[in-house]
């Protein structure tokens, strides 16, 4: 199955130009292959997603989270980790309680992150947990008080905030 522009397709090409070029950097240090890994696991995660494979998808997930955990060698630019994204799943297939869990595990080796905290608030919110939505709605407006850019989920806090 094909999907919208050509993700199994890429997916691919990451994996081979990685075999085909391991001494090259191409945005990995030698050694990297456990971020290589994790990030392949991703993908593909999301591609069964994409698919309307959520049991996979969570399957994938999972093992990218374990292979991260399992490693000293974090990245540092990432765009979420793999718990992050793990929850940012489990909202998309609504099971925003098992959203929370990942989240907050994310949010306990890397906080305040402004992604995490935007997630966690919104898992907090769909599975009742309003106390921890309070929380996560407080952590992320004071992280962002003097930010001069729109944010969709910053607006959201703000607006529960006014709200309980």
């Amino acid at each position: 199955m094909q999907t919208r522009f050509g993700a199994a397709n890429e997916l691919e090409r990451f994996k081979s130009l990685r075999l085909e070029h391991p001494e090259e950097s191409s945005g990995y240090r030698p050694g990297d292959e456990t971020q290589f890994e994790v990030e392949g696991l991703e993908a593909s995660a999301w591609l069964a997603h994409a698919r309307g494979e959520d049991g996979q998808a969570i399957d994938l997930m999972r093992r990218a989270a374990a292979v991260e955990d399992a490693t000293e060698n974090r990245g540092l630019f990432y765009l979420a980790r793999a718990h992050e994204w793990l929850g940012e799943l489990f909202l998309e297939v609504r099971q925003p309680g098992e959203a929370l869990a990942e989240l907050q595990k994310a949010l306990g080796s890397n906080p305040n992150r402004f992604r995490g905290l935007a997630a966690a608030f919104k898992a907090a919110r769909l599975s009742g947990d309003i106390s921890s939505a309070r929380g996560y709605a407080v952590q992320l407006v004071s992280q962002c008080e003097h930010a001069d850019s729109p944010r969709p989920e910053l607006d959201e806090a703000r607006e529960f905030l006014k709200q309980k």
